[in-house]
Parts: structure tokens; C-alpha cells; sequence
């Protein structure tokens, strides 16, 4: 038996930003507490909080007596996104390509290779994170980071 030291919440966040990134649920779209709890065997709270966190990272919406919905991003807050993410990540590859873990890297693209090209923005996430890892500056990869 393999134990999962993740919390229930880290592990329903983790699920439903991954769906998020991979496009299987619609910007826009309402997230039903209630159903995610059910598919999962596992209580509201979890799915609250994971939600809560995901609002957080203003990747979902929480109306008040609504209901929680996938954030709809426009061109001008995507593209705010990818400005930063290119600034942070120029900067790391500028000042510690060397430290880049490139076992890691090969590793990702292996894994790519052999997948459905659906799950692109996995291993896309893992690829900008390994730059980023590579500065060794804690602040800047808590930013990165996702569970």
C-alpha cells in the first residue's frame, strides 16, 4: 500500500488545478463542491479549502451564495502572467543555467515524449519550475510552486 502524506485538501487542490491547466473544465464553468466531494469519497471541507486556496491564486472565483467558478482570464491579465513568468524565468536561465537539474529536464522530456500531447501543460509547469528551482531562491520558487 502506497501512503499519500499529502493532506485531503492539498491532494483535491493539486487534482483540480491540473484540470484547470489541462483545459478539462471550461473557464467560466461553476465547480460543484458537492459532486467533487462525491466522485472523491471524501467530505466538503477539503473541496472548500482547496478551493478557497485555488481563489487564492485567482485561478477560481468565489461568489458569495453562488457557488465557486474557473476564473475567466482576459488577454490582458494572461498576457500580465506570461510577462512575469518570462521575466522570472529569463533571469534564472541568465544567472544559473549551470545549476538547471538536467537529468531532471530529459526526464520530463522522455515522459512528454511517450504522453498524450493533451497533457502538454503538465510537463510544460514542470519545465518552467525546474528553471526557476535551479536560483535556489525560496520566495521566488514558493511562487511556483503548486502542491
Amino acid at each position: 500500500m502506497v501512503i499519500n502524506k499529502k493532506s485531503l485538501t492539498d491532494q483535491v487542490y493539486t487534482l483540480i488545478k491540473e484540470q484547470i491547466l489541462n483545459r478539462e473544465v471550461e473557464l467560466g464553468e461553476q465547480l460543484n463542491t458537492r459532486r467533487i466531494a462525491e466522485e472523491h469519497g471524501i467530505s466538503l471541507m477539503p473541496v472548500r479549502d482547496a478551493l478557497r486556496r485555488l481563489a487564492n491564486e485567482d485561478l477560481v472565483e468565489n461568489k458569495p451564495r453562488v457557488g465557486f467558478f474557473v476564473k475567466n482570464f482576459s488577454e490582458a491579465e494572461v498576457n500580465d502572467i506570461l510577462e512575469v513568468r518570462k521575466m522570472h524565468e529569463l533571469y534564472c536561465l541568465n544567472n544559473y543555467f549551470g545549476q538547471i537539474d538536467k537529468e531532471k529536464i530529459v526526464e520530463l522530456k522522455d515522459k512528454f515524449l511517450k504522453s498524450h500531447h493533451k497533457h502538454f501543460s503538465v510537463f510544460d509547469s514542470q519545465l518552467h519550475k525546474e528553471i526557476v528551482f535551479a536560483s535556489h531562491n525560496n520566495y521566488l520558487i514558493d511562487s511556483y510552486k503548486d502542491d
